[in-house]
């Protein structure tokens, strides 16, 4: 007796694990194909937040597009290069010299400083019967392109200003030598005025010129691109 129940326990262990094997099976069998699609969902998902960032950046590749036949922006890029290239990287080159010569001095420009330079552009403009934001337009630039441009006149103004000084003799001689040319003032020390920064404007830019030359013989420039 205790042999068939022996046996008959034995029997029924082995059917209990056929019988949860057989379960694992089918339910793994079923899980399967949930992790398949779950995978599938995610690659469509990828795939369409790609195809979204890439219509929405767009312009960033393509510059344009003719009867639905598209033109890169690399070729735009190319063509710009070609006919200026050398006087963008140029111009590039001497911006970071300025800038690079504004930080081993500690000068410092805030956007104060730029807003008022701005601010007298603009009202020169407009004493003429225009508006800054039409003058820009005609140039082709806006005011953020203005801004970073005032942004380096005012650096080649603080590394200039100590090195450049107007004479009262310098400012009579200039007014004698060109009395024909200047317009009639009634104010004659606002005249003078106008002489001296204008004078001072001048060999501003000489010693710019200068310095700018110095700062180019002793930097070192690797060109990666020639044009």
């Amino acid at each position: 007796m205790a042999a068939k129940k022996s046996k008959k326990t034995a029997r029924s262990v082995s059917a209990r694990k056929k019988a949860e094997t057989a379960s694992l099976v089918v339910e793994t069998s079923v899980q399967m194909p949930k992790k398949s699609s779950r995978k599938t969902l995610y690659w469509l998902i990828l795939v369409g937040a790609l195809l979204g960032l890439g219509y929405y950046f767009k312009s960033i590749f393509v510059a344009a597009t003719v009867n639905g036949e598209p033109i890169a922006r690399l070729s735009v890029i190319q063509e710009v290069e070609k006919q200026g290239g050398r006087q963008i990287l140029d111009t590039l080159v001497n911006e970071r010299l300025i800038m690079q010569e504004a930080r081993a001095q500690g000068i410092n420009v805030t956007q104060a400083d730029t807003d008022a330079e701005i601010s007298l552009i603009e009202e020169q403009v407009q004493a003429q019967g225009q508006t800054l934001d039409e003058i820009l337009t005609l140039q082709g630039m806006t005011r953020e392109d203005l801004n970073k441009q005032m942004k380096i006149q005012v650096i080649v103004k603080k590394l200039m200003e100590d090195k450049v000084s107007i004479s009262d003799d310098e400012v009579v001689a200039y007014m004698e030598e060109n009395k024909d040319y200047l317009p009639e003032a009634s104010d004659e020390a606002q005249l003078k005025e106008q002489v001296r920064e204008q004078l001072t404007q001048q060999k501003m830019s000489e010693q710019f010129q200068t310095l700018l030359t110095d700062l180019k013989e002793k930097a070192s420039v690797n060109y990666f691109v020639k044009y």
